[in-house]
């Protein structure tokens, strides 16, 4: 069965504000698919905004989210009970949630911090079933609000990282497990879902999974 993963490097920046240290973190980057997540989008823009506050001594909580914008955007198929549309991604998608950070200073304004993230992930599509029923159908929506095209799969959203510091600069990378096929019967269960990236050779640092 083949999988999907999907790695976020990102630049990040922090802004301090009041006193103590809470503070705005503002990321951006891209994201890049791979496996079988190639076939539908090429490495696409990323940004996260994120509010963190301290949770104890190296702790730390952030709460925000983040949003890409799919590049090269490819059709799959969207299986209904009678009929499989071809179907692509449109405008944005993203994740909303909560980040735990546990932080490792270095030294000489050096820090390192493991990532772990939890939230809401959504993927949004062009929903080409709709479109075709308002076609053949129109007298059945001629009293409906509702004539939007844009549909969203959704799941839940976990991942891991680790982002290098150099005072309020750092660098990224997150791995993202969405399984979008796990809570919707019109793509595969394993739309969204993944395994571990592995190569027989070091990977350079735009190859890490």
């Amino acid at each position: 069965m083949k999988n999907i993963v999907i790695i976020a490097l990102l630049f990040t920046g922090s802004m301090a504000f009041a006193q103590g240290y809470e503070r705005f973190i503002v990321e951006a980057g891209a994201r890049v698919p791979l496996d079988k997540m190639e076939d539908k989008i090429d490495v696409s823009p990323e940004f996260g905004f994120w509010f963190r506050s301290r949770m104890d001594d190296r702790d730390m909580l952030d709460i925000g989210g983040s949003f890409y914008i799919p590049t090269n955007r490819r059709e799959f198929d969207y299986t209904t009970p009678d009929s499989i549309f071809s179907v692509k991604a449109k405008g944005v998608s993203g994740m909303a949630g909560f980040r735990v950070s546990k932080v490792y200073t270095v030294g000489f304004n050096l820090s390192v911090e493991w990532l772990s993230t939890f939230g809401y992930a959504f993927f949004v599509y062009d929903d080409k079933e709709a479109r075709y029923l308002h076609k053949i159908h129109p007298e059945d929506f001629k009293d409906s609000d509702n004539h939007s095209f844009t549909k969203a799969f959704s799941a839940f959203h976990i991942g891991q990282g680790v982002r290098l510091n150099y005072a309020n600069v750092g660098l990224q990378a997150n791995y993202n497990y969405t399984p979008y096929g796990l809570f919707t019967d019109y793509v595969p269960s394993n739309f969204g879902s993944h395994r571990p990236y592995r190569r027989d050779y070091l990977p350079s640092i735009d190859q890490v999974s």
